[in-house]
């Protein structure tokens, strides 16, 4: 019997430096959830192939041990409906008109991208796949044209869906409101609109929220996940995400927008950014309008800035610098954006009072210690103090790595040891 089938594809287009350092597109935590996850509840369908760069393969294998990457998984059988998804969909605009895509056809954007296409599989089909062999195969279906773009191609394409996202994650949570919990959370200030229903707070029944915290739902629903801490006196404002095992200091102050991924420690003030996960801000400091990787650490009061002086759009420069070339000049982006704070890749640490500027990028396993302004322009591995710049040598800085983890109980996996080593072959 026929089955439906999910295949998800990073197709290497437009630039997420440093986002995909380590992780495919689909990978990125693009609100509450990944995309990945967001496509997935969407199409009812669990993804059973993921299709990165070769390069991404293995710690896509080692996120998705139960997924086949990169090739044809051998169960699958003659005529199984195939839905092949672009990872740069992040599962809300035009939703309609992918779930109607008919059998055999494909949808592309303004841009003639491939969106989805719906196909049906064959015993011949290769065994090894890629993005090229996936745009092969759809080219020759009939297309229905959007007028629209509809994939991301830039970090802050993520901040521009960001209240949309959250939003639409929030009110598909499976977890329990707060008044099915019998009183658990007694002692908890809850803020509702006077002349409108209120958002729900969900709170998932193995967290815990002290007494005095303030949840705010005018704007949205805040939903703690599972074995969350909330510690007195913090402040949620709706919509916002608090993800499993994370930690919210006391008197930390969550604003509207902000997600925070699982297994985090959060201080201070956090507005409409998204940390990946296993990610530390956990002292005084401001974060807004920013996308922060997995496994930062932002010493006690780093701050951000997220709007010029003059108002005017935040420019970003996502090439990274590259000292090894003389003249080489980074070109720099336009976001058309007001508010847009830094980009930060995974592993960056910070020390105490670190000053990181509108729209800077701070490229994975960068180190920003003993000087008040982080760099301008970084280049993964960077390592920069107040004595000068040079770079991270690998084996200090997996030895550091290794203790990081080793605090979360958790190992540093194999495959990305493996990529963080030939990444830092290209800079060293």
């Amino acid at each position: 019997m026929a089955k439906s089938r999910l295949v998800v594809f990073d197709d290497g287009q437009g630039c997420f430096t440093p986002l995909c350092d380590l992780r495919a597109i689909f990978d990125q935590r693009t609100a509450a959830c990944t995309t990945l996850e967001r496509l997935e509840r969407v199409l009812g369908l669990h993804a059973e192939v993921l299709v990165t760069p070769e390069e991404l393969a293995e710690v896509t294998r080692h996120r998705h041990p139960d997924v086949t990457v990169n090739a044809t998984p051998a169960t699958w059988a003659a005529d199984d409906e195939v839905w092949l998804i672009n990872g740069r969909w992040l599962g809300l605009a035009e939703r309609e008109a992918v779930l109607s895509l008919a059998a055999g056809h494909k949808l592309v954007d303004r841009e003639q991208t491939l969106v989805a296409a719906k196909i049906r599989w064959s015993s011949e089909e290769q065994q090894t796949l890629s993005a090229a062999a996936l745009h092969a195969r759809a080219a020759k279906l009939p297309a229905v044209q959007l007028d629209a773009s509809l994939l991301i191609a830039r970090p802050w394409h993520i901040l521009d869906a960001l209240p949309a996202l959250v939003m639409d994650d929030l009110l598909a949570s499976p977890l329990p409101q707060v008044d099915e919990l019998h009183g658990q959370l007694s002692g908890i200030a809850l803020v509702t609109p006077l002349d409108q229903p209120a958002y729900a707070l969900h709170v998932a029944a193995s967290a815990r929220v002290s007494p005095g915290v303030v949840v705010d739902v005018t704007q949205g629903p805040v939903v703690i996940d599972e074995k969350a801490v909330v510690l007195p006196c913090a402040v949620l404002e709706g919509p916002c995400y608090v993800g499993r095992e994370t930690t919210l200091a006391a008197h930390a102050s969550l604003r509207p927008n902000a997600c925070i991924g699982p297994h985090c420690k959060i201080g201070g003030e956090v507005s409409a950014s998204i940390i990946q996960g296993y990610s530390n801000k956990a002292h005084l400091g401001y974060l807004g309008q920013s996308l922060v990787g997995e496994w930062c650490n932002l010493g006690a009061n780093t701050n951000v800035s997220n709007l010029k002086n003059t108002y005017g759009s935040v420019r970003v420069t996502l090439e990274p610098e590259d000292p090894r070339h003389k003249g080489y000049d980074p070109q720099t982006e336009d976001t058309g954006r007001m508010f847009q704070g830094p980009i930060l890749g995974d592993f960056v640490r910070t020390g105490i009072g670190t000053h990181i500027l509108t729209g800077y990028v701070i490229h994975t396993a960068c180190m920003i210690a003993s000087r008040p302004f982080a760099p301008a322009l970084t280049q993964p591995f960077g390592f920069y103090t107040s004595e000068g710049d040079d770079v991270h040598r690998l084996d200090p800085l997996l030895t550091t790595v290794r203790r990081m983890m080793a605090r979360r109980e958790v190992q540093l996996p194999a495959a990305v040891e493996n990529r963080l080593r030939a990444m830092h072959a290209q800079w060293a």
